[in-house]
This record gives C-alpha cells, sequence and structure tokens, in this order.
C-alpha cells in the first residue's frame, strides 16, 4: 500500500489482495508532530463481507502502526450507523466522543461518534484479528 495524492489534495490508499480490489483508505487528516491519522475506509457496501471488510482494515492498521510513526488512528462514524459502530469496536477502536447534531443528513443533523485505536493495544487486537481472518 503506497498513499496516493488524490485531486481533493487527501492521500488514499488502494488496497488489492490476490488481484480483488478490497477498498480504500481516505486520509483525512494527519499530524506528524503528534503521531496520528484520521482516515475513512471506503469499501463497496453492497455484498461486502466482514472478512474482506477485516482484510481492508487490518491491511490499514499494519500499514500505520508497523510501518509508520503513527501511534493513534482516528475515524468518525454517524451515531445511528450501528452496523458500523460494532465493526469498529471489533476491530479495537474505543469511543473518545460524541460531536451533537454535528453531520448533516439530508433534512436532519446526527450525532457523531469520533473513534480512536492506539499502537499499545494493537499488538493484542492483531492476534485477535489474525485468528478471525485464519477461522474465516
Amino acid at each position: 500500500m503506497t498513499p496516493v495524492q488524490t485531486t481533493d489534495g487527501s492521500e488514499r490508499m488502494s488496497v488489492v489482495l490476490n488481484d480483488e480490489h478490497l477498498g480504500d483508505v481516505k486520509i483525512l487528516e494527519k499530524d506528524s508532530d503528534n503521531c496520528r491519522i484520521k482516515c475513512e475506509l471506503a469499501m463497496p457496501e453492497l455484498g461486502h463481507s466482514k472478512q474482506k471488510a477485516t482484510l481492508l482494515a487490518f491491511a490499514a492498521l499494519d500499514y500505520f502502526f508497523e510501518r509508520s510513526r503513527v501511534v493513534k488512528v482516528c475515524v468518525d462514524v454517524i451515531a445511528t450507523d450501528l452496523a458500523r459502530l460494532d465493526f469498529y469496536r471489533f476491530l479495537g477502536f474505543a469511543e473518545e466522543g460524541r460531536l451533537s447534531r454535528h453531520q448533516s443528513m439530508g433534512e436532519r443533523f446526527c450525532d457523531l461518534i469520533l473513534m480512536a485505536h492506539f499502537r499499545e493495544t494493537w499488538d493484542k487486537k492483531r492476534k485477535h484479528l489474525e485468528d478471525f481472518l485464519e477461522q474465516a
């Protein structure tokens, strides 16, 4: 995975396994001074299995924690997207806060959940995810 600059100034990394595109990781913010990154997993919604989504997330987290100086990976999740919240928790992300009525969703505003994963918890969670992927 190599970050590529996009037209909007952000960076995007494509994750491909055995010639199958699993999805992209969009880097929304980089804070090199504090070794922190904010990203978004972009995966095809329809027909995407938990195994493929886990492979995509595993590749991204492994890249950030093992191949760079990142100590914290952040994501934002719409509070009503319970499936995505559960998935990020499964990956080892923890809720850090909530921004009330922060995200416009058509005619209404939704809360945004701020979540983070830390390098010091990655080794334990990495083993858990590897076990999950082997069993799937």
